[in-house]
């Protein structure tokens, strides 16, 4: 017989199996993506947390909301349609508070061509990074890497 693994979340009903709690989960996050870091070395993953410190109550900061906001960045910088470079439509309702290049990246390279790679931080190849095939643009990549770090 196969053993089969289960996974509960919400409202404490891990932690009766050991499961983690929202303040480790939101911990792991923080740290997540070390390579990840923004022109003065800190990572992104903080420089999130520290940002919804101004508008939230520390308490009401997790995991999921840090990741939400590597979300909502990812959809920020994407391009509505890669071959005409567009921005994406979120950029007509909202502005950044990071700067369009805060980012700590540089193109495998140096040419945003089909199939690029990124250096993550900038002029080291980055072991885990995928190829660009969809159009992305780098720093909608560099966030897809982010997302995936820390999920």
């Amino acid at each position: 017989m196969s053993k089969r693994t289960v996974l509960l979340f919400g409202a404490g009903a891990a932690i009766p199996w050991g499961g983690p709690t929202t303040a480790s989960l939101t911990t792991i996050v923080r740290n997540a993506g070390k390579s990840f870091r923004d022109k003065t070395n800190v990572p992104i993953t903080e420089l999130v947390f520290e940002n919804l410190k101004q508008a939230l109550p520390e308490p009401e900061i997790n995991f999921e909301t840090i990741i939400s906001v590597i979300e909502d960045l990812l959809a920020y910088y994407a391009y509505y349609n890669g071959e005409e470079r567009l921005p994406s439509i979120t950029n007509a309702f909202f502005k950044s508070v990071f700067g369009e290049h805060n980012w700590d990246f540089t193109i495998a390279g140096a040419k945003e061509e089909h199939g690029y790679r990124l250096n993550i931080p900038s002029n080291t190849e980055y072991a885990f990074g995928k190829i660009s095939l969809n159009y992305e643009n780098p720093t909608q990549f560099y966030f897809q890497h982010l997302f995936f770090n820390t999920c």
